[in-house]
């Protein structure tokens, strides 16, 4: 590192009284010009200093002390860049790498849907680690081109397993109008299994279209409504044979549903999505989108009703939680706080009408909500926007996922709010709910690839 050294010569300083005398001294007095401070031995001599004064000498050395921690500074700024950048580098060679090995799988058929599936998870978690350290960048030009490749790998095996469906779904079509026209023009099937037989020389399988994100029950209508990757929102109905098939699909979203949220009368559904935007659908018949809410910048992750179901919070990439509120008059919604965090939120949860949990937890002040208090919790990475925080009312008990643990918290009488339990479940990968009255906690990791079933009990 350079050293640092004054431009101006010593020599070049003289008073305002224009003496031909070298500057010693300089009065700090902010009343004072810039040449007036400048003082020599004769100024010195038939003038009062008010305020304090500092040798020439003095100042220079002060002035070289200070550019020598800036530009100590600017060394740790730029070795950190420099680490990030390594870091990112290192991450984008193993996703790389993670590509190849794709591309591999699918030169070799055999089950190359189970493995495209996999290997879009792993895809998914490393762009999960990517964006924060991407973030710090957002700066500089190739910070948008960036995005887009990220955007590009999410997406990649995404569409190679629609391609995958679409021919499954092209040869079933091909030997549907082979019978069609077998029927019409009465040929034995027997001249015409050979062709048929041609064209079913792969093995195939039914798969979900896309996968979903998030389910929520209607516990009146006996309906449930899922959100998933192709942007869309379904609502599903079971039939009088007992068969689930859906009953209206939403698609006013661009990009993945993140979470779903249902009021209590079940006719008003909030969505919140990768496309930054938050949209509340309505039941008139059928499901109309009432209304769109554009003030997150970045994908939404989670959502909360109050109580009262005037209030919906929710959180996101942005690091912004955002207060909705309905207005009584003419039932519309409007944002009427915006918190700043410091950092990304994946979870939200009213826990009565004027407080919620978050990171960390925040309270109705006057209209406004500010921290109230802290709650020690077992945390660790989080990746994972899945798992969504849930309060029971019926027992006081809000589970909240953090990294690898779930934490079981209890609101007491006296408003106090402790961590009762936890559990480590080893892997960041969970997925979960609690039942509605809080007797059964239901979870699935992707460690143990089961479904575990813990059971309310009062010690």
């Amino acid at each position: 590192m350079q050293q640092p050294k004054i431009i101006e010569n010593e020599k070049d300083f003289c008073c305002s009284k224009g003496h031909k005398l070298p500057v010693v001294t300089i009065a700090l007095d902010e009343k004072l010009s810039r040449n007036q401070r400048l003082l020599c031995t004769e100024c010195l001599e038939n003038i009062d200093i008010e305020g304090k004064a500092v040798g020439l000498k003095k100042m220079i050395q002060l002035i070289e002390e200070n550019q020598v921690k800036k530009m100590e500074n600017v060394e740790n700024i730029k070795t950190n860049q420099i680490k990030l950048i390594e870091s990112l580098h290192s991450i984008v060679d193993q996703m790389k790498s993670l590509e190849l090995e794709f591309i591999i799988l699918k030169s070799n058929q055999t089950d190359s849907n189970i493995y495209i599936q996999e290997i879009w998870k792993t895809n998914l978690c490393w762009t999960s680690k990517f964006n924060p350290k991407l973030e710090q960048f957002n700066q500089f030009d190739a910070y948008n081109q960036c995005q887009q490749l990220l955007l590009t790998v999410e997406l990649g095996s995404h569409k190679s397993t629609q391609n995958d469906q679409q021919q499954q779904i092209n040869i079933e079509n091909i030997n549907q109008e082979i019978q069609s026209v077998n029927t019409k023009t009465n040929i034995p099937p027997s001249q015409t299994n050979q062709s048929s037989n041609q064209l079913n020389v792969k093995p195939f399988n039914y798969l979900p279209i896309q996968e979903v994100t998030t389910l929520n029950f209607m516990q009146k209508s006996k309906q449930f409504i899922s959100g998933s990757l192709d942007k869309s929102i379904i609502i599903w109905k079971q039939n009088q044979n007992k068969q689930w098939s859906y009953q209206q699909k939403l698609n006013r979203h661009k990009g993945f549903i993140q979470c779903l949220i249902i009021n209590t009368n079940e006719d008003l559904i909030v969505s919140g999505s990768q496309d930054c935007t938050l949209k509340f659908w309505i039941n008139k018949n059928e499901w109309l989108c009432q209304q769109t809410i554009n003030d997150h910048s970045k994908e939404v992750y989670g959502l909360s009703l109050n109580q009262q179901q005037n209030r919906v919070v929710s959180c996101g990439y942005d690091q912004y939680i955002l207060i909705i509120e309905q207005s009584e008059q003419n039932k519309e919604w409007k944002v009427i706080q915006n918190i700043t965090i410091d950092n990304y939120g994946f979870r939200v949860c009213f826990i009565d009408n004027n407080m919620f949990t978050s990171t960390p937890i925040m309270n109705n002040n006057n209209k406004y909500f500010t921290i109230t208090r802290d709650i020690s919790i077992k945390s660790g990475s989080d990746m994972y926007a899945s798992f969504p925080q849930q309060y029971i009312n019926q027992i006081s008990i809000l589970v909240s996922k953090n990294g690898e643990y779930v934490n079981l918290i209890r609101k007491k009488q006296n408003e106090e709010i402790l961590t009762e339990q936890y559990i480590d479940f080893g892997i960041d990968s969970l997925h979960g709910t609690m039942s509605n009255d809080g007797e059964y906690l239901i979870t699935w990791d992707y460690q143990s690839k089961q479904i575990q079933i813990r059971r309310y009990q009062e010690l």
